[in-house]
């Protein structure tokens, strides 16, 4: 940081007019902000801004991750939130390129596909019959249960759903008439098409009985324990 600064220091006592930003990439400069912009309530802010984008165009990327944004005067939060975020995506689309992310994309939608075959032969309807991809909505006008009620029953043993709206709802967007259900987070715990089929059972039977909060609590101590095989964090290696 202190070589960026007197690079910083070099760019603007070379330059005809202070620079109100520097953008440097190792020790190379690919970007300089003027100082006096008329157009911006905050001519720091804007110079940065201004150093941001020439360096985007001569670099013609708009991954500015390795860059170093030196300000003349006051740092700008903008940009340098622009520049975490560029690392951050960069991390991210990473990670989307491995070979270990690929694997665990296809077991979210298997995973997702078995649920949905189990729920379909418990007797239930799914909006387009089935899913291509990790969510699946529960379709309840039939069973005569709207999203609202599924939804508190459900979470009085211990299952996380959301109530969703299906098409041509009849019901008031916050009572709705369907369920969602996903399975990135059960995947992400270890969770199989062995989990799928049991959890498809355990929705089943608290939807058939609604308001028996008996059977709730009895496939909540179910939920509960099979989610003890499945941790979502290991302490062991964090206490070592």
């Amino acid at each position: 940081m202190q070589r960026a600064r007197e690079l910083r220091d070099d760019a603007v006592r070379a330059g005809d007019q202070p620079y109100g930003a520097v953008v440097l990439r190792g020790e190379q400069i690919v970007g300089l902000g003027p100082s006096r912009v008329v157009t911006s309530i905050d001519p720091t802010a804007h110079a940065e801004m201004e150093a941001l984008r020439d360096a985007a165009r001569r670099l013609a990327t708009r991954d500015l991750g390795d860059c170093v944004l030196v300000s003349t005067s006051r740092p700008c939060r903008m940009c340098e939130a622009a520049a975490s975020w560029a690392r951050i995506s960069r991390m991210f689309y990473g990670e989307a390129l491995t070979d270990g992310f690929r694997t665990y994309q296809q077991r979210v939608v298997h995973n997702a596909r078995t649920l949905a075959e189990a729920l379909v032969a418990n007797g239930f309807d799914l909006v387009s019959g089935g899913t291509d991809n990790h969510l699946m909505l529960l379709d309840l006008r039939r069973r005569g249960l709207t999203g609202k009620v599924a939804e508190e029953a459900l979470h009085h043993a211990h299952m996380t759903v959301n109530k969703n709206a299906v098409p041509n709802d009849p019901q008031k967007p916050w009572v709705t008439s369907g369920i969602r259900l996903g399975t990135p987070a059960l995947t992400t715990r270890g969770f199989g098409p062995d989990e799928m089929t049991l959890i498809a059972g355990w929705i089943a039977a608290v939807l058939e009985k609604p308001d028996d909060h008996e059977r709730a609590r009895a496939i909540g101590a179910e939920v509960r324990e099979l989610s003890g095989r499945f941790p979502l964090f290991a302490w062991e290696p964090a206490l070592r």
